[in-house]
């Protein structure tokens, strides 16, 4: 048996079934071809909808219905090819007047990262399966797939890290497509390690360890700041299980920075604190604070998160203020400078012997006396020390 159409589309997913309504409702006699066409191209507000309205938990009757209800007809079954224009379907034979479209999908491709295959990893489709985001997820891979949904995930609150092995996202793309994606995934506080990779994943039965082959410590960092920013001390037990280290070799870290501001069992401050000092740093409602003064910059940097800095000034007592958005850094007054020194030899305190020195100032002049006590010290512009400090982030991946 044979039938004449337009159209096959053999395949319908998200790509096959824009096609098939397209044509459909243009009025073409378009076959699809077996296949779920499931989940729209974009994320509903709340992650649930996914599955409860636009996937009718994981029925395609919907998605069926909306495209015979646009003139198609829809066959469940494998299809294949059997000659020019004719796709042959549990025995009947479809044949298309002008052509015949493949939209079958793909497979996700799972690396060959020690230990992986032993853990229940996500692949694209568990991610769209998912009625809540997780706190926090590494992506394997920077392809078109992988930043679709690092940056959904990113959207819905998840403390997202993408891993590239090659040297830059998209490297099929154009270098310069690249940088668009990497800077609008940025801003979207997504961390981007590109000429990386994921040396090892463990799974405990509830957290996953993924350790990266050059920057564990700062993912773990990171992460620090994202839970201190909701204005509690952070459980070091807590903070080993969401980053995957030892707790004992955890609280090991920790005391080897007297700077870090902890009791020993709950984590308040690690540049980003929840105790009062000069440099105050409101976002999203919640108000932490820094050490230093760069290093209230670098918070919100490395958070991808717009938010305002107020620090008086170390000399006058004088406002400073630094609001930093996703397209730069506004300082008031615009002449305000940043003191730093340069470390020299084994540092016995950094909040101490680093951040102590670092200091907002409203002007040039203001920072004279401070110069003069400080021979090692210097003072830079704060526009200018926040593009460094971005710079610098975004060279060892840490920069959102």
């Amino acid at each position: 048996m044979t039938e004449q159409v337009d159209v096959v589309v053999l395949g319908m997913g998200v790509g096959g079934e824009s096609v098939a309504d397209t044509l459909a409702g243009k009025g073409l006699d378009v076959d699809g071809m077996a296949g779920h066409a499931s989940v729209t191209p974009d994320w509903a507000p709340v992650a649930t909808r996914i599955r409860e309205e636009a996937t009718t938990d994981w029925d395609d009757r919907i998605a069926v219905e909306r495209f015979t209800g646009a003139g198609g007809t829809f066959v469940r079954g494998r299809g294949r090819l059997v000659g020019t224009g004719k796709v042959e379907v549990d025995g009947v034979t479809y044949e298309a007047r002008r052509g015949v479209v493949i939209g079958t999908g793909t497979v996700p491709v799972v690396p060959p990262v020690d230990g992986l295959a032993d853990t229940p990893y996500w692949t694209n489709r568990d991610a769209m399966k998912a009625t809540e985001p997780p706190e926090s997820l590494l992506v394997l891979g920077g392809g078109a797939v992988g930043l679709e949904v690092a940056q959904a995930f990113a959207r819905f609150g998840s403390d997202v890290t993408v891993v590239e092995a090659l040297d830059r996202l998209l490297p099929v793309e154009e270098p310069e497509v690249s940088h668009v994606v990497r800077d609008a995934l940025e801003r979207d506080g997504i961390a981007v390690r590109a000429a990386s990779r994921a040396s090892q994943v463990s799974y405990d039965g509830e957290r996953f360890a993924v350790k990266l082959h050059d920057g564990a410590v700062l993912y773990a960092q990171r992460l620090l700041y994202r839970l201190l920013v909701r204005g509690e001390p952070v459980p070091v037990e807590r903070l080993a299980a969401e980053t995957g280290w030892d707790a004992g070799q955890l609280r090991g870290e920790l005391t080897r920075h007297p700077g870090t501001d902890w009791d020993g069992d709950r984590v308040a401050g690690f540049n980003l604190t929840l105790r009062p000092t000069p440099h105050r740093i409101a976002l999203d409602g919640t108000t932490v604070y820094a050490f230093c003064a760069t290093g209230a910059m670098e918070i919100l940097i490395a958070l991808g998160r717009a938010g305002t800095i107020d620090s008086p000034c170390a000399a006058t007592g004088t406002n400073v203020c630094v609001e930093i958005t996703p397209d730069g850094v506004v300082v008031d007054p615009p002449e305000a400078v940043v003191s730093k020194v340069r470390p020299t030899g084994e540092l016995a305190d950094v909040r101490r012997d680093v951040c102590g020195l670092g200091h907002f100032f409203s002007s040039p002049d203001a920072a004279t006396d401070w110069l003069a006590r400080n021979p090692a010290g210097r003072v830079d512009p704060v526009a200018d020390e926040f593009e460094i400090t971005r710079r610098a982030l975004r060279e060892v991946g840490w920069a959102a």
